[in-house]
């Protein structure tokens, strides 16, 4: 089940997909009573982890009441059309989270989901009929209160996923020129080189975690690699050439390289987006690759005031064109 989380207030309402709260239904609720009653039996976790009854809208009328969400991001086994359609419904939500003033600073994969069909009128038994029943290993070695346990993640079928694509976990969202009172970025592949050099947070760093995550559905791997000498920065660097050399010295990690600043390399012709492109999608026609490398190019920019904005790519022809041959 999704994390509850507060998002800032001014969200319009196409920014997120939300639910009313659900609630237990008496044989869920007469599930609960045998388990406190009885620590054996089965935990019916949907239910019981976050009862929504808890939770009011009229008290909290900012919370993210999520509906059941399926499986996060898992591009390569589904084809073309459900992953740019991914794409586009994961842009416009985060046009509308913009135009509301609010940055996501989280943008990742991991935040990333498909819809699942909802379960919550389903009995226990037709739960584990749909999804199995929960794996579970005792946790070893450690001091608890009263034995813990191990649950496996459920795996989501195939025939339970919808085509609805949701953003979520809103935990480090921030109004746009708010002083920044939580710090935080995504992770490292997802975040944008000038946030690594204490660049405050902006539209334009959630853009560039969009392009990843665009990248990776478009391209079933990521766009840059993480396993150079000096990790995500050193694939960046190889593939768009060199760091601004005004950035010389404020990498907010340890082990950074002054070859990212030498304003004599160039990317390297094995490695630049169009042959990363290329590599990745060698079935695609080459019209195609140039719209895909066109757009990337608007976005993966070391300037943020030169990033494409959210509004901008959803218009911009190359993208159009991408998404028309889709079906999208």
């Amino acid at each position: 089940m999704a994390g509850i989380g507060t998002i800032p207030s001014g969200v319009p309402v196409m920014a997120i997909t939300a639910a009313a709260p659900q609630y237990p239904k008496s044989d869920d609720m007469a599930d609960f009573g045998d388990f406190v009653r009885t620590e054996d039996e089965e935990l019916d976790l949907e239910e019981v982890v976050e009862p929504w009854h808890k939770y009011s809208i009229k008290e909290t009328p900012h919370v993210f009441y999520p509906i059941c969400v399926g499986e996060v991001l898992e591009e390569r086994t589904m084809s073309m059309a459900t992953r740019m359609s991914a794409a586009q419904q994961l842009l416009k939500a985060l046009e509308n989270l913009h135009k509301a003033g609010i940055v996501h600073r989280d943008l990742n994969e991991r935040n990333c989901m498909w819809g699942m069909l909802p379960l919550h009128n389903f009995n226990r038994s037709a739960k584990y009929e749909a999804l199995g029943r929960p794996l579970k290993q005792t946790i070893p070695f450690v001091e608890l209160w009263k034995r813990g346990e191990l649950v496996r993640p459920v795996e989501v079928p195939e025939n339970l996923r919808t085509e609805e694509f949701y953003l979520g976990d809103f935990g480090l969202a921030m109004n746009l020129g708010d002083p920044v009172t939580q710090h935080g970025y995504p992770p490292m592949q997802f975040c944008s080189p000038d946030r690594l050099h204490k660049k405050d947070p902006s539209l334009a760093c959630d853009m560039w975690s969009y392009m990843v995550i665009f990248a990776e559905l478009y391209l079933g791997y990521p766009p840059f690699p993480t396993w150079l000498k000096g990790g995500i920065i050193a694939g960046i660097v190889r593939c768009l050439g060199p760091l601004p050399e005004q950035w010389r010295g404020l990498y907010t990690h340890p082990g950074g390289l002054d070859s990212w600043y030498d304003q004599r390399k160039t990317p390297d012709p094995n490695h630049d987006l169009a042959s990363t492109i290329a590599y990745f999608r060698p079935e695609a026609d080459p019209i195609e690759r140039e719209y895909v490398h066109s757009l990337m190019c608007k976005v993966f920019t070391y300037c943020p005031e030169k990033r494409l904005t959210a509004t901008q790519l959803l218009r911009d022809p190359s993208f159009r064109a991408i998404m028309d041959k889709y079906g999208c």
